[in-house]
Protein backbone atom coordinates (compact mmCIF):
# COMPACT_ATOMS: atom_id res chain seq x y z
CA UNK A 1 0.00 0.00 0.00
CA UNK A 2 2.80 2.46 0.84
CA UNK A 3 4.42 1.77 -2.56
CA UNK A 4 1.13 2.68 -4.25
CA UNK A 5 0.85 5.93 -2.24
CA UNK A 6 4.44 6.84 -3.06
CA UNK A 7 3.85 6.32 -6.79
CA UNK A 8 0.58 8.26 -6.64
CA UNK A 9 2.30 11.16 -4.84
CA UNK A 10 5.15 11.21 -7.38
CA UNK A 11 2.67 11.21 -10.27
CA UNK A 12 0.75 14.05 -8.66
CA UNK A 13 3.89 16.12 -8.10
CA UNK A 14 5.09 15.50 -11.66
CA UNK A 15 1.75 16.80 -12.93
CA UNK A 16 2.21 20.01 -10.93
CA UNK A 17 5.62 20.75 -12.41
CA UNK A 18 5.74 23.02 -15.41
CA UNK A 19 8.56 24.37 -17.47
CA UNK A 20 9.01 28.11 -17.49
CA UNK A 21 9.21 29.70 -20.93
CA UNK A 22 12.15 32.05 -21.34
CA UNK A 23 13.17 34.20 -24.26
CA UNK A 24 16.58 33.10 -25.55
CA UNK A 25 19.36 35.52 -26.38
CA UNK A 26 18.60 36.56 -29.94
CA UNK A 27 20.61 38.18 -32.69
CA UNK A 28 18.93 41.41 -33.85
CA UNK A 29 15.44 40.96 -32.32
CA UNK A 30 12.69 43.58 -32.46
CA UNK A 31 10.96 44.28 -29.17
CA UNK A 32 7.54 45.96 -29.14
CA UNK A 33 6.05 46.93 -25.80
CA UNK A 34 3.08 48.80 -24.41
CA UNK A 35 2.94 50.27 -20.92
CA UNK A 36 -0.16 51.60 -19.17
CA UNK A 37 -0.81 55.01 -17.70
CA UNK A 38 0.24 55.54 -14.05
CA UNK A 39 -3.25 55.21 -12.51
CA UNK A 40 -4.22 51.90 -14.04
CA UNK A 41 -5.36 49.69 -11.16
CA UNK A 42 -4.13 46.26 -12.23
CA UNK A 43 -1.57 47.79 -14.63
CA UNK A 44 -1.16 45.29 -17.47
CA UNK A 45 1.86 45.66 -19.74
CA UNK A 46 2.78 43.60 -22.79
CA UNK A 47 6.01 42.98 -24.68
CA UNK A 48 6.32 41.14 -27.99
CA UNK A 49 9.75 39.88 -29.04
CA UNK A 50 10.22 39.03 -32.72
CA UNK A 51 13.21 36.94 -33.78
CA UNK A 52 14.65 37.34 -37.26
CA UNK A 53 13.99 33.62 -37.90
CA UNK A 54 10.20 33.96 -37.50
CA UNK A 55 9.83 32.97 -33.83
CA UNK A 56 7.89 35.21 -31.46
CA UNK A 57 7.23 35.55 -27.71
CA UNK A 58 4.59 37.43 -25.73
CA UNK A 59 5.35 38.63 -22.21
CA UNK A 60 2.42 39.79 -20.07
CA UNK A 61 3.19 41.60 -16.83
CA UNK A 62 0.80 42.99 -14.25
CA UNK A 63 0.55 44.20 -10.69
CA UNK A 64 -1.70 41.87 -8.74
CA UNK A 65 -2.72 44.45 -6.14
CA UNK A 66 0.13 46.69 -5.05
CA UNK A 67 3.47 47.70 -6.49
CA UNK A 68 5.44 45.04 -4.61
CA UNK A 69 3.82 42.00 -6.24
CA UNK A 70 4.58 42.20 -9.96
CA UNK A 71 3.69 39.04 -11.92
CA UNK A 72 5.01 38.06 -15.34
CA UNK A 73 4.11 35.33 -17.81
CA UNK A 74 6.03 34.58 -21.02
CA UNK A 75 4.68 32.37 -23.77
CA UNK A 76 5.99 31.30 -27.15
CA UNK A 77 3.45 32.40 -29.74
CA UNK A 78 2.90 30.31 -32.84
CA UNK A 79 2.32 32.60 -35.79
CA UNK A 80 3.29 31.72 -39.36
CA UNK A 81 6.92 32.86 -39.86
CA UNK A 82 5.86 34.96 -42.85
CA UNK A 83 3.42 36.88 -40.58
CA UNK A 84 6.22 37.55 -38.07
CA UNK A 85 8.42 38.69 -40.99
CA UNK A 86 5.65 41.03 -42.17
CA UNK A 87 5.46 42.62 -38.70
CA UNK A 88 9.26 42.90 -38.55
CA UNK A 89 9.34 44.60 -41.95
CA UNK A 90 6.64 47.08 -40.91
CA UNK A 91 8.44 47.91 -37.67
CA UNK A 92 11.82 48.23 -39.39
CA UNK A 93 10.38 51.04 -41.53
CA UNK A 94 10.01 53.03 -38.29
CA UNK A 95 13.55 52.39 -37.01
CA UNK A 96 15.35 55.54 -35.93
CA UNK A 97 19.05 55.94 -35.38
CA UNK A 98 19.45 56.15 -31.60
CA UNK A 99 16.35 57.13 -29.63
CA UNK A 100 13.34 59.14 -30.79
CA UNK A 101 10.42 60.04 -28.53
CA UNK A 102 7.20 61.08 -30.27
CA UNK A 103 5.52 63.28 -27.70
CA UNK A 104 5.35 66.78 -29.15
CA UNK A 105 4.63 68.83 -32.26
CA UNK A 106 4.83 68.51 -35.20
CA UNK A 107 4.01 64.81 -34.73
CA UNK A 108 1.30 65.36 -32.09
CA UNK A 109 -1.54 67.82 -32.64
CA UNK A 110 -2.60 67.36 -28.99
CA UNK A 111 -0.78 65.70 -26.11
CA UNK A 112 -2.59 64.33 -23.06
CA UNK A 113 -0.20 63.55 -20.23
CA UNK A 114 0.02 60.28 -18.29
CA UNK A 115 -1.45 58.06 -21.03
CA UNK A 116 1.25 55.36 -21.15
CA UNK A 117 3.42 54.63 -24.16
CA UNK A 118 4.43 52.24 -26.92
CA UNK A 119 8.10 51.27 -27.13
CA UNK A 120 9.88 49.66 -30.08
CA UNK A 121 13.50 48.58 -29.60
CA UNK A 122 16.10 47.20 -31.96
CA UNK A 123 18.99 45.94 -29.79
CA UNK A 124 22.19 45.26 -31.66
CA UNK A 125 25.93 45.12 -31.27
CA UNK A 126 26.28 48.90 -31.56
CA UNK A 127 23.57 49.69 -28.98
CA UNK A 128 19.80 49.97 -28.92
CA UNK A 129 17.76 52.00 -31.38
CA UNK A 130 14.47 52.97 -29.75
CA UNK A 131 11.21 54.61 -30.83
CA UNK A 132 8.75 55.68 -28.14
CA UNK A 133 5.22 56.88 -28.89
CA UNK A 134 3.41 58.60 -26.04
CA UNK A 135 -0.13 57.18 -26.11
CA UNK A 136 -1.50 60.63 -25.25
CA UNK A 137 -0.17 61.94 -28.57
CA UNK A 138 -3.12 62.70 -30.84
CA UNK A 139 -3.35 63.60 -34.47
CA UNK A 140 -3.42 61.94 -37.86
CA UNK A 141 0.19 60.67 -37.73
CA UNK A 142 -0.08 59.35 -34.17
CA UNK A 143 -3.46 57.71 -34.80
CA UNK A 144 -2.12 55.93 -37.90
CA UNK A 145 0.97 54.69 -36.05
CA UNK A 146 -1.07 53.58 -33.02
CA UNK A 147 -3.52 51.69 -35.26
CA UNK A 148 -0.60 49.91 -36.94
CA UNK A 149 0.93 48.91 -33.58
CA UNK A 150 -2.49 47.92 -32.21
CA UNK A 151 -2.97 45.59 -35.20
CA UNK A 152 0.29 43.81 -34.37
CA UNK A 153 -0.75 43.40 -30.72
CA UNK A 154 -4.17 42.08 -31.82
CA UNK A 155 -2.46 39.35 -33.87
CA UNK A 156 -0.93 38.18 -30.57
CA UNK A 157 -4.31 38.20 -28.81
CA UNK A 158 -3.79 41.52 -26.99
CA UNK A 159 -6.59 44.06 -27.31
CA UNK A 160 -5.20 47.53 -26.73
CA UNK A 161 -7.53 50.06 -25.15
CA UNK A 162 -7.37 53.54 -26.63
CA UNK A 163 -6.65 56.53 -24.41
CA UNK A 164 -9.20 59.35 -24.27
CA UNK A 165 -9.41 61.17 -27.61
CA UNK A 166 -10.51 64.73 -28.06
CA UNK A 167 -12.22 65.61 -31.36
CA UNK A 168 -10.31 68.86 -31.88
CA UNK A 169 -7.06 70.31 -30.56
CA UNK A 170 -7.35 72.15 -27.27
CA UNK A 171 -5.91 75.69 -27.45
Amino acid sequence: MSRFLTLALLALLAGCAHSRVTIPVLSEPIILGISPHPWCGRCDSYTITLANDGRAWLEHGWWAGDYSDRRTRVERVQLPPERVSEFSDRLNLLRPEGQVILDSTPFCDVLITDAGYYRIEWPGESGVDRLILDRGCQGENADRLEANLGEIFAAFGVEVDRPIRFPTPIP
